[in-house]
This record gives structure tokens, C-alpha cells and sequence, in this order.
């Protein structure tokens, strides 16, 4: 009864280094909507708090993207450490405040300032091509003029060459590993 207490109370108290994460999902139960009395699937927003000074773990490993960053433990996996388009912070508590995640520098500074110590970094690229030359197109001109009673017709042929098209795209995917020196 006391855990359920705590567990009720704990979003009025700032523990500090909280990753909140919330998630849309639809449930299987149908209700009838009041307004038109159809069957609905009922939408349900879960929040889930991971508290980054609980991890039991020796290491931990956070993988760099662009728009979100994912947080891995051997037993919690791809925790989205993210922020919406439109704003500046990030899902990621210091205190009572949310603070910007976006760069390495952000996830460096407050992991190590949370007992976690910078052990390796990996960066894996990855990269697809392809090309397609296709064949050359001629294109024909003709041209006639009128110089009193004759004409002169000319036509002239020429290649077009297509040239090859060629496109590529690479792909980098960073990862940063941390030694737990909370344990």
C-alpha cells in the first residue's frame, strides 16, 4: 500500500533525472460514443518515467539520431530520449526542469553528471548505390526556306547522350557506451 502511495505521489516531487516517455495507443475495448452512438476504439495516452540513477546495469549504450536518441540496458531497451519538432526541450527532467538532448555534447554533460563515465563511442556507416544509364535519344531538326522559286529543305540529326545517372546515399549511426560508477 505504501509503494502505490509513492507511486501516486511521485509526479508531484522532482527526482530529477527522469526520462518521460509518452505513448499513444488504441485499445481493444469498443465504447459507444454519446454523440452519434457508433462503436469507438478508445484512445489512451501511457506515460512511462525511467529514472536514470535506478539503473542496476555496469554500462549503458544511447544511440545518437537526429530528431531522438534511444537509451539501452539489459533490461530496458530503445527508451526515446526525443522532443517534439516544434520545441526546444527535450523529454529528459534535470531537476524540475526539461533541458535540450539534441547534440553529444548534451548527452555527455548530463550522463557524467549523474555518476555515468564516458567509456567508448562507435560510429557505423552503412551506405547503398545505385546507377542507370540509359540509352542515347536522337533528336531530328528540320528547317526549310523560301528564296523565291525554290526551297531549301535541312535537316540536321544530332545525339543527345544521356549521361549516367547515379545516385548514393550513406548512412551514420553513432553510439555511445557508459560505465555506471552508481553501483
Amino acid at each position: 500500500m505504501k509503494k502505490l502511495l509513492v507511486l501516486l505521489l511521485l509526479p508531484l516531487f522532482s527526482f530529477g533525472q527522469i526520462i518521460v516517455n509518452k505513448e499513444v495507443t488504441e485499445e481493444t475495448r469498443l465504447y459507444n460514443d454519446e454523440d452519434d452512438g457508433l462503436l469507438k476504439p478508445q484512445v489512451k495516452t501511457i506515460t512511462k518515467k525511467f529514472n536514470i540513477t535506478e539503473i542496476q546495469d555496469e554500462y549503458i549504450e544511447i544511440k545518437l539520431g537526429k530528431r531522438y536518441h534511444l537509451l539501452s540496458t539489459s533490461k530496458h531497451k530503445n527508451i526515446k530520449i526525443s522532443a517534439h519538432w516544434k520545441k526546444k526541450n527535450w523529454n529528459v527532467y534535470d531537476g524540475d526542469e526539461l533541458i535540450p538532448m539534441q547534440d553529444e555534447i548534451d548527452i555527455l554533460n548530463f550522463f557524467s553528471k549523474y555518476g555515468f563515465e564516458y567509456l567508448k563511442q562507435n560510429t557505423k556507416s552503412s551506405s547503398s548505390s545505385r546507377s542507370y544509364v540509359p540509352p542515347t535519344n536522337y533528336s531530328s531538326t528540320s528547317f526549310t526556306s523560301n528564296l523565291g522559286n525554290s526551297s531549301i529543305t535541312t535537316t540536321s540529326t544530332r545525339a543527345n547522350p544521356s549521361f549516367g545517372i547515379f545516385s548514393s546515399s550513406s548512412k551514420l549511426s553513432t553510439s555511445i557506451t557508459f560505465k555506471n560508477n552508481n553501483n
